[in-house]
């Protein structure tokens, strides 16, 4: 019996574990678009932001090929 707790356990902690990684990739994500774009007018905003994210998806795929 005491096995199978275990392993439920060790399951949620390791759902709960992988969710709090995926949420800091997210948030650095959108700190990075923020300070990016904290300076830019309103009218330009839509532009900025597509030109922004796209940018960022560039680099973090140029790091992982050199992974």
């Amino acid at each position: 019996m005491k096995y199978k707790e275990w392993k439920v356990k060790l399951i949620c902690y390791s759902i709960v574990l992988s969710f709090f990684e995926n949420n800091k990739e997210i948030a650095e994500f959108l700190k990075k678009t923020y300070d990016a774009l904290k300076d830019v007018s309103p009218s330009d905003f839509q532009n900025e932001l597509i030109k922004t994210i796209a940018g960022l998806i560039h680099d973090e795929s140029q790091k992982e090929k050199r992974q």
